[in-house]
């Protein structure tokens, strides 16, 4: 795991207790809180004031989404790592926010485990997404064929079709 000592950070949500054991766990860590903001807007105002290396942020926030909030951030160039704290275990929620420029999506019921490897992983340079998400494996280099074209896979898909059925 990459040291992680010194990397700044800001929190963006609208739960405070989820802001705060997040705030704590990154300190715990030894990164430096550099702001937390509880609405979208204020958000994408601090962020690119800031300049943080990671923004943390809910999928579900007052103000905007989390689509709009990284899309504003990437038509700014805003440089910052964007981590996706969500409840959601809907793929569709998890491929939006990486088509819209995010470097991770976790699942808030995850271990603190899963926010401390995103972050290492996506620090050096990659993208990662929970493992606990059932379509974890969309994301997966044998998987990203079928985000890169879907009709592709679909048409795979249904040739195998008859071919397994008849197995049955």
């Amino acid at each position: 795991m990459a040291d992680l000592a010194g990397s700044t950070v800001l929190l963006a949500g609208d739960q405070a207790i989820v802001q705060e054991a997040f705030a704590a766990l990154c300190e715990a860590n030894g990164m430096r809180i550099v702001g937390q903001c509880t609405d979208g807007p204020l958000a994408v105002q601090t962020i690119l004031a800031k300049q943080p290396d990671f923004a943390i942020f809910d999928l579900e926030m007052s103000g905007v989404t989390a689509i709009e909030l990284i899309r504003s951030l990437r038509s700014a160039g805003c440089p910052a790592k964007i981590v996706i704290l969500s409840s959601s275990r809907k793929d569709k929620d998890a491929i939006g926010a990486f088509a819209a420029g995010a470097n991770a999506y976790l699942l808030k019921d995850g271990p603190a485990r899963h926010f401390l490897e995103a972050i290492s992983y996506v620090r050096e340079g990659g993208q990662y997404v929970s493992p606990l998400l059932k379509g974890a494996g969309l994301f997966t280099k044998a998987g990203a064929n079928a985000l890169e074209d879907p009709l592709r896979t679909e048409s795979r898909i249904a040739k195998l079709l008859p071919r397994w059925r008849r197995r049955r």
